[in-house]
């Protein structure tokens, strides 16, 4: 017989194997020992999911740490990303930086240059 133990960081995490739940951490078998291995994904709300393979003929004493799932936050992507908004170099390119704002018929607004 061998003895799989796994422990999780955070705790808690839904122990599976071939899409059947098994269990949550910390979760201990034992089983007979033999040719194969097995695959336990361990997930838990908030974090990314973990698979790790025990052998069948080896006893596992194991700590699993699952890593926060990270959000980018509304501003990270940036105002440039966002429908409708625009950005002007002002002061940038070839022109001596004179000019007047000109609003059109479609609301956009237009840098004139003198």
């Amino acid at each position: 017989m061998v003895r799989w133990s796994v422990v999780s960081s955070p705790p808690g995490a839904e122990v599976r194997s071939d899409g059947k739940i098994l269990g949550n951490t910390p979760w201990e078998i034992e089983r007979p020992a033999g040719p194969g291995e097995t695959a336990l994904t361990l997930s838990h709300d908030g974090y990314q999911s973990k698979t790790i393979v025990l052998n069948h003929s080896t006893e596992v004493k194991t700590e699993v740490r699952l890593s926060p799932i990270v959000t980018p936050s509304p501003t990270a992507a940036g105002e440039a990303t966002s429908p409708g908004s625009r950005k002007t170099g002002k002061g940038k390119g070839p022109s001596s930086g004179k000019g007047r704002k000109a609003h059109g018929k479609d609301g956009d607004v237009k840098l004139l240059i003198d």
